[in-house]
């Protein structure tokens, strides 16, 4: 024990003589002995019962093991110095085993005796006098400040941070809105070059935009020109508001007033620039669902498909007979007929539209419209019925019919 206590105020001598203030912890009096036989291979180990509490009981420390049956670990052949942690109670996590060149036997037996103590391989960076790294430093409960004096732009407080109070030179000015600490820490207004140290500065005619993640600043081009106003001008079917905009504001566009059915079309049969007129017929699209137009017709014509409907509804049938060309004798200008299926009943039926003729004289006409209610998937169908012509030239006619789905 008086070669431990000697030991430990030599290395607390070096380290006020060779070190600046950094905090040596650790745990007094920590000893035990094993609670339960662990091999080399063992991830964790025990202390006797209840003996948990005397060693540190947060961060990495070392301790010696040696056999029972030593009176100490200096005089013992069998030792070894491990790097333990506590996990809870009297069960410690292994980080490192064998440490120092110790050797690792196979199995640590319950009753083997444990200490924690101060090993040449911790105080052996600080022997050269040489400043050691914070990695260094071993970390326990309970902490020791070694004084040191500092000067200039950085103090020493007396919980061990160094407290400093310059950047690249210049103090510290409190203010709203930079942190007295931490020259980075701005969160609006501007910092003066004087302020910026290692930051860098941008050279004339380019302006700062933040800082790249090497800690230097991002330097870009002012922007630079003459425009002074901008407008919008828009089509005589729109109108502007806002326009134009010579330091700050919105431009906005809205449709203008417009004659009362007029809509936005191309002129009416042919191509150019839109704009708003009356609807024309050539606007809308086909009213008739089936068209005939026949001439020069000489013979009753049979029944012939106009049109198939898709749905059953409505629909009307408009016919014009008209004679084209006189008989040598006589004859007799055809009626035109509409055959269909009615969409409720499905009844086969139809009606004449127009009246037959003998007046046997060209421009002779007739015409007629009938309105029925078409089955969907039947075929609507026309004719003509009558016809009759006596001579060496025969009578001619033509027919128009437009069927139209209402």
């Amino acid at each position: 024990m008086k070669k431990l206590k000697l030991l430990t105020v030599l290395f607390l001598a070096l380290i006020g003589l060779a070190m600046p203030a950094y905090a040596l912890v650790g745990a007094n009096f920590a000893y035990s002995t094993v609670g339960a036989n662990f091999t080399s291979t063992a991830s964790t180990m025990n202390m006797a019962n209840g003996d948990g509490t005397k060693f540190p009981a947060t961060g990495n420390f070392e301790i010696v093991i040696y056999s029972a049956s030593c009176a100490s670990a200096s005089s013992c052949g069998n030792r070894e110095i491990l790097t333990i942690n506590r996990s809870s109670g009297d069960t410690f996590n292994i980080v490192s085993r064998g440490n120092e060149n110790t050797t690792t036997p196979a199995t640590w037996y319950q009753g083997d005796k444990v200490i924690e103590s101060i090993t040449f391989g911790q105080i052996a960076p600080y022997l050269n006098a040489t400043a050691p790294t914070l990695a260094q430093i071993p970390v326990s409960n309970g902490s020791i400040y070694v004084p040191q004096t500092m000067s200039g732009d950085a103090t020493l407080n007396s919980a061990g941070a160094i407290v400093v109070t310059k950047t690249n030179g210049v103090a510290f000015v409190p203010s709203a809105t930079i942190d007295t600490t931490n020259a980075t820490n701005i969160s609006a207004g501007t910092l003066a070059n004087a302020r910026l140290g290692s930051l860098g500065t941008c050279i004339t005619g380019n302006v700062v935009n933040g800082v790249n993640a090497g800690g230097v600043l991002n330097c870009v081009g002012a922007a630079t020109g003459t425009v002074t106003s901008v407008g919008l001008s828009m089509p005589t079917d729109f109108s502007v508001t806002g326009s134009p905009v010579t330091t700050a504001g919105t431009l906005t566009v809205a449709r203008a007033s417009q004659t009362a059915n007029y809509f936005l079309a191309a002129p009416n049969g042919t191509a150019g620039v839109p704009s708003y007129r009356a609807i024309a017929l050539a606007d809308l699209p086909p009213l008739y669902v089936g068209t005939v137009d026949l001439t020069t017709q000489a013979a009753n014509i049979t029944y012939t498909t106009i049109y198939t409907p898709t749905a059953t509804g409505f629909y009307r049938a408009s016919c014009w007979v008209e004679e084209t060309q006189a008989a040598t004798t006589s004859s007799t200008m055809p009626s035109c007929a509409i055959d269909f299926t009615t969409g409720d009943g499905g009844s086969s039926t139809g009606g004449t539209l127009t009246s037959t003729s003998t007046a046997n004289v060209v421009g002779t006409w007739s015409q007629g419209a009938l309105v029925f209610y078409a089955k969907t998937g039947v075929a609507i169908q026309y004719n003509t019925a009558g016809y009759a012509s006596s001579g060496a030239t025969a009578m001619q006619y033509a027919i128009h019919i437009r069927l139209e789905k209402m």
